[in-house]
């Protein structure tokens, strides 16, 4: 388990995220780092599990200033790297970040999704598209909850704690959550208890041009593409 809290804008308050970020060292208690750019910025609390050494720390920028912070784990990242490795990859970890990295340069970032298997909180930057990506795993195991503190500024984190920090100042929703959490035991898809927190959706990738701060919101996976149709019919 590792945590992570991104600003995306130009009108960072480095002491909110610090603030921020630390309320949730507690996900990721191995070491932390902060990488500040023009228009984003990314903070990372890390839990070293596959490669413990300080090359695979986050954030992660790679030869070509693409950067990550990522929570989760991918299974058959090995079998990944031995394909990228037959396309002439080298690779300088032994961990799945970088694996992450070099298949969204190789794939792209939705075709490499899907080769994915495993449970995964992603947020990306591409250097050549001057994008930010954000995506949550198929089934929405690792979480991603995101708030916009004006047009043109947004924060993604691993736990809404990170976000009420930052912004100091959060309100209950009492009629569009707290009101069907009483019936059904869960806030409605996509929204949280407080207002203007929300939770990303389990297959979806939330995209930001940076160029404009146009942003929209897609599904890469449904779970109704697991089932055979006919077969289905036939049951």
């Amino acid at each position: 388990m590792c945590g992570f809290l991104a600003y995306i804008g130009d009108k960072l308050n480095s002491n909110r995220l610090e603030s921020g970020l630390f309320s949730i060292s507690y996900r990721g208690p191995d070491s932390s780092g902060i990488l500040k750019q023009n228009k984003f910025t990314f903070g990372f609390n890390r839990l070293a599990i596959q490669d413990l050494s300080s090359k695979s720390m986050q954030p992660m920028v790679d030869f070509y200033g693409n950067s990550i912070i990522y929570n989760g784990e991918i299974y058959n990242f090995k079998e990944i790297k031995k394909e990228l490795e037959s396309n002439g990859y080298k690779f300088k970890t032994d961990g799945d970040v970088e694996v992450i990295m070099k298949s969204v340069f190789h794939w792209g970032f939705e075709k490499s999704l899907k080769r994915f298997e495993g449970m995964f909180a992603i947020i990306y930057y591409s250097k050549k598209e001057n994008k930010i990506y954000a995506c949550r795993d198929f089934f929405g195991i690792k979480p991603i909850f995101y708030s916009f503190l004006s047009k043109n500024e947004i924060l993604f984190s691993s736990e809404i704690k990170a976000i009420a920090k930052y912004k100091g100042n959060v309100e209950l929703d009492f009629y569009n959550s707290i009101n069907p959490i009483f019936f059904t035991g869960m806030s409605p898809k996509g929204k949280t208890m407080f207002k203007d927190i929300f939770s990303l959706n389990e297959g979806h990738i939330f995209t930001i041009d940076l160029n404009n701060f146009n942003h929209k919101i897609e599904s890469f996976f449904k779970i109704e593409s697991l089932i055979d149709p006919d077969l289905y019919k036939e049951l």
